[in-house]
């Protein structure tokens, strides 16, 4: 998953160090991606891009104009060599329109913590605090679900620091597991506007464990529910990725779904059956909860939550979700709404077809495609949906040239479609990203750039096998910091 920050390397620290993320590689670029990336190690003498504005444009080595943090999953030795990508993104180049991200994410954690009395709360079982009085933010639902086997340690840091948090149980809802109780904490990012939300089946220090309250109705419990069973959960966390504890006895979160927040069902529906999704390997459903509401809204749907998953597969072959909740009775329902409408038109008004980007198409999922399918052929699906997009080349593999569609999606969440080019209509130079530039096209001093696109073009390419369907290719976290 890519998200897009405000501050990246401040923010995959802070994500490596108050909720246990692993380590984290800090890159910066002066040009195309990754494979012309600058990594500066801590010690080294760094410029006045330190700070992170990012000042300074152009294409040379003292100019930085882009930078990430990265965290990877992989699989335990003999398994294979996949790993599962989450990305924190920080752009200076591309245009995002009068409200950057700084002013979405500061305004956005201010509603997902403004109710949050329990963050600051001690373990003192004295304190009568009641986190369960205040309103919920439909923005808590644009995060990234984690699984842990225990939460105690989480919480232990979280109450040491003042993390601020939302502490919540619910019951279960995967098969087998019905009714069983699982605790939740929702921990706001302060630098991408996104949730980091960690699941557990128990909290093992009683503390602690009384610190959580019922998840509020308005939340919609079967949106945040885990859709897999505790027994499934813990074999791939004990048997497929390689699993850690940190210093301060923080596990390593294991990803498990992406959710994000939306204010027209309707509209997301229509846009994956615009783009044919069920044809690319990809199965859907949509859920619609009945629930009684505390909030003060009124009208039919008022109390209505759904819940629009694609059910996925990682390289690892574990199940994943990717899920767009509907939650009109939540608090700042209307400003999801604003922000989407906010985000669509910047995107549209600098992407066309095979062009442009936005800064905002750095939050993004990334799906990989396998089998017949080629980005030559998906780009239809998304041309025929009035989706904006931009191509560009990654990895050459022999004979292969890989890629993806950088695109726009539904609800303020783009996709980035990864594959293989096949160039039966697409038959010109596509070249490598440029993160130095306002559209992401490749200039003249981009040595790398020139050199996929020369290798790509005189390339004979053959379908890339694998699974049939579409796959998670990474949390590519670009959130615009």
């Amino acid at each position: 998953m890519k998200f897009s920050v405000k501050k990246t390397i401040t923010s995959g620290a802070w994500l490596t160090n108050q909720l246990g993320m692993g380590g984290c590689t800090t890159e910066y670029w002066v040009n195309s991606s990754g494979m012309n990336a600058l990594t500066i190690y801590d010690g080294e003498k760094r410029s006045t891009w330190k700070d992170e504005d990012l000042k300074g444009h152009g294409h040379d080595s003292s100019h930085i104009c882009a930078a990430r943090s990265l965290f990877e999953w992989h699989e335990r030795p003999g398994a294979g060599n996949n790993a599962y990508d989450w990305h924190e993104f920080q752009a200076s180049q591309t245009p995002t329109g009068s409200l950057d991200p700084a002013y979405w994410w500061n305004l956005i954690y201010q509603y997902n913590t403004q109710t949050s009395t329990d963050s600051l709360a001690t373990v003192d079982s004295t304190d009568s605090r009641d986190s369960s009085s205040g309103e919920w933010s439909a923005f808590w639902h644009m995060g990234q679900h984690m699984y842990v086997p225990d939460l105690a340690a989480h919480m232990a840091k979280f109450h040491a620091d003042g993390t601020l948090h939302l502490a919540r149980h619910y019951k279960a809802v995967a098969s087998g597991d019905e009714g069983k109780t699982w605790y939740v904490a929702f921990v706001a990012n302060p630098f991408n506007g996104n949730a980091v939300i960690l699941h557990a089946p128990e909290v093992s220090d009683d503390l602690h464990k009384a610190k959580f309250s019922e998840l509020e109705d308005d939340a919609c419990s079967y949106a945040v529910a885990l859709p897999y069973s505790q027994s499934r959960l813990a074999e791939w966390y004990n048997t497929t990725y390689v699993s850690s504890v940190d210093a301060n006895g923080l596990s390593r979160p294991m990803p498990v779904m992406d959710a994000h927040p939306t204010y027209d069902m309707d509209e997301v529906e229509a846009y994956f059956e615009a783009i044919k999704i069920h044809s690319l390997g990809a199965v859907t459903k949509l859920h619609e909860v009945k629930a009684a509401s505390s909030a003060k809204h009124t009208g039919s749907n008022s109390k209505v939550c759904k819940v629009f998953e694609l059910h996925l597969s990682t390289q690892f072959q574990t199940a994943y979700q990717a899920r767009f909740v509907y939650t009109p009775s939540a608090a700042h329902f209307d400003e999801v709404g604003r922000y989407h409408k906010y985000v669509d038109a910047q995107v549209r008004a600098t992407t066309g077809t095979n062009q442009g980007y936005s800064r905002w198409m750095d939050d993004h999922w990334a799906f990989a495609m396998r089998d017949t399918h080629t980005l030559d052929q998906i780009r239809f699906n998304l041309e025929s949906a009035a989706t904006p997009y931009h191509a560009h080349t990654t990895e050459l593999f022999g004979n292969q040239t890989a890629g993806s569609l950088w695109a726009w999606g539904v609800s303020g969440m783009g996709i980035e479609w990864h594959g293989e080019f096949d160039y039966t209509t697409f038959h010109d130079s596509i070249g490598g990203f440029d993160f130095c530039t306002a559209d992401t096209t490749c200039q003249a001093a981009d040595k790398t750039c020139k050199e996929v696109a020369v290798n790509a073009d005189d390339a004979n390419h053959d379908d890339l096998t694998g699974a049939n369907g579409v796959l998670p290719f990474g949390e590519e976290g670009e959130n615009p910091i």
